[in-house]
């Protein structure tokens, strides 16, 4: 199976296709495509093949990916978290039915992960669930340092979650 650790030590080291485009990445992602059909269990190989055609903008390929090593790395929440943001771009930004559920497993495993916290809040704001989604902003919110480059956006959606959610009762 899989050491989420060593996995995530491996994030330096593992070339990852660029967004330079598909054509320039090619050659790369066959050869791990091939690796993989020899090695289905490698989970290291699983996750830069996810990455690399998350970066070419292969969205569903990379949610298949996810979906593997998911299998071999289950209660790592970083990569459910992934996993979910990729799910939701290949369903065109869409974070409802499997990438929610994914988003609820990281919150389960990890309560202050970030992107997990992040996607919770979008998720519930694409629901209209505003109050929820400023309750999951502000707790984000904490965990971040004040000056953080994400805090004044994320302080911004939370207040604009805050006020939306004040104009309807909480929900529309």
């Amino acid at each position: 199976m899989g050491n989420p650790e060593v996995l995530f030590e491996s994030r330096a080291k593992a070339p990852v296709a660029t967004e330079q485009g598909p054509h320039d990445a090619a050659p790369m992602i066959a050869s791990l495509e091939a690796r993989l059909k020899a090695n289905p269990d490698d989970a290291a190989g699983w996750f830069t093949l996810a990455r690399s055609y998350t970066a070419t903008g292969r969205y569903a390929d990379s949610a298949r990916a996810f979906a593997r090593l998911s299998e071999l790395v289950p209660e790592d929440a970083r990569l459910l978290a992934d996993y979910a943001d990729v799910l939701a771009m290949a369903q065109g930004q869409n974070l409802q039915g499997k990438p929610l559920e994914l988003i609820n497993r990281a919150l389960t495993l990890n309560p202050d992960n970030e992107k997990a916290l992040n996607l919770a809040a979008s998720a519930a704001y694409q629901r209209k669930d505003f109050a929820l989604a400023a309750s999951y902003w502000r707790h984000l919110l904490k965990l971040l340092p004040p000056d953080a480059d994400a805090a004044r956006n994320i302080t911004a959606a939370a207040d604009e979650a805050d006020r939306l959610a004040a104009s309807s009762g909480g929900q529309e």
